[in-house]
């Protein structure tokens, strides 16, 4: 009997031991697409209406397969809505210019779809030039 129990301890941890061993030198490969601003240091700061501002974000695929996105914008600035196929490893840039009409605070929302497969968000808070304000970008990223 306690034979037993040492072989069945011995081969516990055997089994264990090489588990571990795989997840080390085998790891499993993350598959993922990214949404990121390609210049964050430059977004507009400050904004005055009736200039235009110009920023730029990528989507990147580090999928496994080919995969169709719906890339949306929200914003007082802008209306944005265009469907993209992306490969592995390809990925598209889009070159966004806005005009400000009003003074006071915006915001800019940049939604990535993938048929509930995979959502991601980008946000952004720009504020007009206006007496008295707050003039600063804050930065959001949502998963």
């Amino acid at each position: 009997m306690k034979n037993e129990n040492l072989i069945f301890g011995v081969l516990i941890i055997l089994v264990i031991l090489i588990a571990f061993l795989s997840q080390m030198f085998f790891p499993q490969k993350e598959y993922f697409t990214e949404l990121y601003f390609t210049d964050p240091e430059n977004l507009p700061k400050l904004m005055w209406p009736g200039y235009s501002y110009n920023f730029s974000f990528e989507i990147k695929s580090h999928e496994k397969e080919t995969r169709e996105y719906l890339c949306q914008i929200n914003s007082e600035l802008i209306s944005f809505d265009e469907k993209i196929t992306l490969e592995p490893g390809e990925s598209k840039q889009f070159n966004i210019t806005i005009i400000p009409r009003n003074l006071g605070k915006n915001s800019l929302v940049i939604n990535l779809d993938n048929n509930n497969y995979n959502k991601h968000q980008e946000i952004f808070f720009i504020y007009n030039v206006e007496e008295g304000g707050k003039n600063e970008v804050q930065n959001k990223s949502v998963i």
